[in-house]
C-alpha cells in the first residue's frame, strides 16, 4: 500500500527518534450507534492524469440518518500510502437491505498484507469486550496468522465480513487508533501490549535479533536483488545476534521474539513492524532497501508511539552498511 519515499534519511550515525507530527488529534473514542447502516465493501484502482495509480475502497459505518461515522474512516493517501477512501458523507441504503439484530463491534478494514494487518486492522480492536461478534469490511484473505492474532486479542468468534448493504440494530464503532505513516494513538499501544502479554507473558528484553530475509529472498520475494544476504547474516551473527527467519515461525513465536529483544534489527518492511510488540526502550535497527533507501514512514510512527529507540542504516554498498551496523551496535 506504500510507495518509494525520497525524503532524506535520518542520521545513520546515532540512535534517533522523530517528533510527533503537528496538528494531529489522538482522540480515542467510541460511538454506540443504534440502527446503524453499513455500506458494502468494494475496491479497485484508478489512474490519475499524472499517470500515478491509486487503490480506492468504499465500505463504512453510518448512523440511522445515513451520516458517515467519520472517526472510523481510514485516512489514507499520506506520504506514499496508495489506499484512498471514497466513502460518501451521506448514504441511503436500499429499502430491502438486510437487517441483523443484536449488538456488534465494527472492526474496520480487514487488510491483506502482514504489516498492514498488524498496524491497522489489529489496533481497531482496542475497545472490543471479548464478547461481541466483529464486523469487518474485507480487503484481504483470511490467513491463519490473522485468526491467531484475533485469538490473542480475545476475539473468539469468527469474523463477519460485510459483503452487502446491511442494517445493524446496535453497533459499537471505535475510532481508528492508527493513521498509516503518521501516528499511532495510546489505544493502539495498549492493544499491542495486550497482545504481546498474551503471546509472550513477561518475557524480558535481552536478546539481540536479526530478522533475516535470506530464506524469503530465496523463495522469490526479492527486494534487494544486488545485496549479499548471507554476508549480512554472518555479520549480525558475529555481533552476537540470533539470525531469525520470521516466515518459518508462527505469529505467536514472532511476537515472543520481538518481546524478548533488546535490539531488533531488520530491513524496513512488514517483518520489522513486530517492534510494536517490543518492550519500551527496545533498540530497533532499520536497514534501508533498494526500494526505500531511507526506510518507510510507518516504522518510525510505530516506534515513536511504543517508545522504542530507532536507528537507520541507509541502503548502499554493503561494505558501508556493515560499517554503519558495527558502529551502531557497538555504541
Amino acid at each position: 500500500m506504500t510507495e518509494h519515499d525520497d525524503s532524506p534519511a535520518p542520521n545513520s550515525r546515532r540512535w534517533w527518534s522523530l517528533p510527533s507530527p503537528p496538528n494531529l488529534t489522538l482522540d480515542d473514542s467510541i460511538q454506540y450507534v443504534t440502527e446503524a447502516q453499513l455500506t458494502a465493501e468494494d475496491h479497485g484502482t484508478l489512474e490519475l492524469t499524472s499517470g500515478r495509480r491509486i487503490t480506492w475502497h468504499v465500505g463504512a459505518p453510518y448512523d440511522a440518518e445515513g451520516k458517515l461515522v467519520s472517526s472510523a474512516r481510514r485516512a489514507g493517501g499520506y506520504r506514499g500510502d496508495f489506499l484512498h477512501s471514497l466513502d460518501q458523507e451521506y448514504v441511503e441504503l436500499p429499502p430491502g437491505a438486510d437487517r441483523i439484530e443484536g449488538s456488534f463491534y465494527y472492526g474496520g478494514l480487514w487488510m491483506q498484507h502482514f504489516g498492514h494487518f498488524l498496524i491497522e486492522t489489529l489496533p481497531t480492536l482496542w475497545a472490543h469486550d471479548g464478547v461481541q461478534p466483529v464486523l469487518f469490511h474485507r480487503l484481504g484473505d483470511v490467513d491463519s496468522f490473522k485468526r491467531e492474532l484475533l485469538d490473542l486479542c480475545g476475539v473468539t468468534s469468527e469474523p463477519i465480513f460485510v459483503d452487502r448493504a446491511l442494517r445493524v440494530e446496535h453497533l459499537v464503532v471505535p475510532s481508528r487508533p492508527v493513521s498509516l505513516n503518521r501516528f499511532a494513538s495510546p489505544a493502539a499501544v495498549r492493544l499491542w501490549r495486550r497482545v504481546a502479554r498474551a503471546a509472550a507473558g513477561d518475557a524480558s528484553g535481552s536478546r539481540r535479533v536479526w530478522l533475516s530475509r535470506t530464506q524469503a529472498e530465496a523463495g522469490g520475494a526479492a527486494v534487494n536483488r544486488t545485496l549479499g544476504f548471507g554476508e549480512l547474516d554472518d555479520e549480525f551473527a558475529s555481533l552476537g545476534f540470533e539470525v531469525i527467519f520470521p516466515e518459518t515461525l508462527s505469529i505467536r513465536e514472532q511476537i515472543e521474539i520481538a518481546r524478548s529483544s533488546s535490539i531488533l534489527a531488520g530491513f524496513e518492511g512488514s517483518a520489522l513492524h513486530l517492534s510494536a510488540f517490543a518492550h519500551p526502550g527496545t533498540k530497533v535497527l532499520v536497514l534501508g532497501t533498494e526500494r526505500r533507501p531511507g526506510g518507510n514512514r510507518a516504522q518510525p510512527a510505530i516506534d515513536r508511539a511504543v517508545g522504542n529507540r530507532v536507528a537507520l542504516v541507509p541502503f548502499g554498498p554493503i561494505s558501508q552498511m556493515v560499517r554503519d551496523i558495527r558502529e551502531l551496535v557497538l555504541l
